[in-house]
């Protein structure tokens, strides 16, 4: 169990409770991890960033964010995708999350809230956290 892992940071559970991605803290560094919820499994992940993780809906994709950077995981071929056309203008990601149909991320930084289509890689601010008194971007 999670409680194993006294240095355990930021647990995120799969949406069918089955799993559970979280960092490991050591002096040497943060190390992402992944197990079953009883403990087993557990397994490094190649996932940068999980600051605000999100399972996919069908258990397959772990999207999260570590400073500038978004990252797609894959749990059945173990690797990551960065989405390098976020990068800069969205600022520091505080979370990500995934949208209904898993096509789309919401993506919450300093900036605002970012929708990005995975498939179209179109993107759109739809709530900024300063500029305008309505904080909405017109579209």
């Amino acid at each position: 169990p999670l409680s194993d892992f006294p240095f355990a940071y930021t647990p995120f559970w799969s949406r069918d409770g089955e799993k559970i991605v979280f960092y490991e803290i050591h002096s040497s560094g943060w190390y992402p991890k992944i197990m079953n919820k009883d403990g087993s499994d557990l397994k490094d992940i190649n996932l940068p960033g999980i600051r605000g993780a999100s399972w996919s809906h069908d258990g397959k994709y772990i999207a999260g964010g570590w400073a500038n950077d978004v990252y797609i995981y894959n749990v059945e071929t173990e690797k990551s995708v960065k989405l390098d056309s976020l990068k800069p203008k969205i600022g520091v990601i505080r979370s990500v999350m995934w949208g209904q149909d898993d096509l789309t991320l919401y993506i919450v930084s300093l900036v605002g809230i970012t929708k990005y289509n995975i498939s179209t890689q179109e993107e759109s601010l739809i709530w900024r956290s300063w500029g305008n008194s309505t904080n909405r971007e017109k579209n």
